[in-house]
């Protein structure tokens, strides 16, 4: 019997470890500044809400971050421009708390490359929102 609850034991230290390496192996790919390339959102108004060339988000290594907004992103009063945010991650999932509307919320991530990454998330009215950021 104590064969079994070691092996249990020493399983669930290796999937934690795994776990921490990928949420490490993430935030460092992050780090950086990426474009945004893309936001749409899915539903009858998304040819209004596509749109390209919508500004920069950058990533610091303490967990903060900037983000240049252009065009379609404002923040919670309707204003484009430069602000900051706090930024966490999961092994596949992105969480940002700031100004932005469009952007705080936590994000699942769909494709995470070293120069492309596809993020969806929804805005609480069953509309699902994607943004795509480049290198």
């Amino acid at each position: 019997m104590k064969p079994i609850f070691f092996t249990l034991f020493l399983a669930s230290i290796a999937m934690g470890l795994t776990s921490c390496s990928a949420e490490k192996k993430f935030a460092n790919r992050l780090r950086g500044t990426w474009e945004i390339s893309r936001y749409d959102v899915n539903d009858t108004r998304a040819a209004a809400r596509a749109s390209s060339d919508l500004g920069t988000i950058t990533f610091n290594k303490n967990h903060t971050g900037v983000v240049e907004i252009r065009n379609i992103f404002t923040d919670n009063r309707g204003n484009t421009g430069s602000r900051s945010f706090q930024w966490s991650n999961t092994a596949n999932s992105v969480t940002i708390n700031g100004d932005y509307a469009d952007l705080s919320k936590a994000w699942i991530v769909i494709t995470n490359k070293k120069k492309f990454q596809l993020w969806k998330s929804t805005d609480g009215y069953n509309r699902i929102q994607e943004i795509e950021l480049k290198r």
